[in-house]
């Protein structure tokens, strides 16, 4: 949807209007989000959101519409049909007026299948869209409690149940992409302490063992399966900070020999990047990943690692009067899963309202409407000027990632054009 509003965070309703405008306020029916669509590309982009949101099941599209775009809707259930093969589950589709989402609408929560594009899956999945159950998930956020809960919400709900041993069986999704901004490995570690997740002596083995500035035995080097020691073993410390320049900063985890061993490492590699405005990044790449029992304390790990690399290189770079900032670190999990098939995770979703990247500001500077993107370290990246504030917003929009900061930014916009008015 072009511009929406979130209400809900624990519903499963989406409404959707044709270029209709509505007034938020008076509507009684319960809903996740509200927003609208003006073009048929507008539409094939929330059908691809909703169908990638792990809550909403459900959309009412308001068919009040004085412009024609219901045609436009006609060709709804095609893209959806076309985008489930790769989300696995299908989006329910009601129509009704105005008149009755503004007096409230009680829709129950939706089976897993649209039936009215039921007999178009197998079509579907022939075309070259992939595997039903095989999308990839992204979620980005500050807090490191709100990303763990994502992680076991997506997984309990969209995972498939997958034998792995004649006696064991896991529940896993694939592609299951987890960036932290911000957090240290110390809040994490505050984190699984105060949530009782380990025992406090595994947190601090853990904590201790992701150390680069150490030594490691000649036995520790040839037998370990520890992530940090097998590091140790390519590299060290300083030679990763004098290799930061260079995209070749790849460390591989799991080496040739592992193929067919008892003790495989999960971990495939570790990647650091230096980021446009001065931020150093790490990627960490898993072929499985318990996120139950390991993902926690791999990622406060990973994440201690590329704070050692920071100090360095930060410490290195003010001998010559140039800056550096700690970045994001990304888990890719090629494989994401829980051992416990009967989980069903009831905590709900941190809401993260906190600017991923920068922020904006919003002006009128004769008949341009103005809107300036900065970093976080308040340098100016973008100006965006354009007459028509609705062209505007969709400008603006394809630098956001945040749905919570893309709906505040198109309210601003939209308040600045109605101020200009009276």
């Amino acid at each position: 949807m072009a511009c929406y509003e979130i209400k809900n965070i624990n519903s499963h309703i989406a409404i959707c209007s044709l270029w209709f405008n509505f007034d938020s306020s008076i509507i009684q029916t319960d809903y996740h989000m509200i927003g609208y669509c003006r073009t048929k590309p507008g539409l094939k982009l929330m059908a691809q959101t909703l169908l990638a949101h792990p809550i909403i099941t459900d959309l009412v599209i308001i068919v009040d519409d004085p412009r024609g775009m219901l045609e436009e809707v006609k060709s709804l259930n095609d893209i959806m049909c076309n985008f489930a093969s790769l989300e696995g589950e299908l989006i329910h589709i009601h129509y009704h007026s105005w008149e009755e989402v503004v007096k409230g609408l009680i829709i129950p929560k939706s089976p897993e299948l649209h039936p009215k594009i039921d007999i178009k899956l197998e079509a579907a999945k022939s075309k070259n869209y992939g595997w039903p159950n095989s999308p990839s998930y992204n979620y980005t956020t500050s807090l490191f409690g709100s990303l763990y809960n994502y992680a076991l919400n997506i997984i309990s709900k969209r995972g498939e149940i997958v034998p792995i041993k004649p006696d064991i069986k896991i529940r896993a999704i694939t592609c299951l992409n987890l960036t932290l901004v911000d957090q240290s490995s110390k809040d994490i570690y505050n984190y699984l302490l105060d949530n009782n997740l380990f025992p406090k002596t595994v947190i601090d083995d853990y904590y201790q063992r992701y150390n680069l500035d150490r030594t490691i035995s000649k036995e520790e080097s040839s037998q370990s399966y520890e992530y940090s020691s097998r590091l140790l073993t390519i590299t060290s410390l300083d030679s990763i900070v004098d290799n930061l320049s260079s995209t070749r900063s790849y460390y591989p985890i799991y080496h040739p020999s592992d193929l067919g061993g008892i003790n495989t490492p999960c971990c495939v590699g570790i990647q650091f990047m230096l980021k446009a405005g001065g931020y150093l990044n790490l990627y960490v790449i898993l072929r499985s990943n318990d996120m139950q029992n390991a993902w926690p304390l791999n990622i406060m790990g990973f994440r201690r690692i590329q704070e050692q690399v920071y100090d360095r290189y930060r410490a290195k770079l003010l001998t010559q009067n140039r800056i550096i900032n700690l970045g994001t670190i990304t888990t890719i999990s090629l494989n994401a899963h829980i051992y416990d098939l009967e989980y069903t995770h009831t905590d709900p979703i941190i809401e993260d309202y906190n600017d991923i990247d920068g922020y904006y500001t919003f002006e009128k500077s004769n008949d341009l409407y103005q809107v300036k993107y900065y970093n976080r370290n308040s340098d100016l990246i973008t100006l965006f000027e354009n007459s028509d504030y609705e062209a505007l917003i969709e400008e603006v929009s394809i630098t956001i990632r945040s749905p919570s900061h893309a709906a505040y930014v198109g309210k601003e916009i939209t308040k600045l054009y109605y101020a200009n008015k009276i």
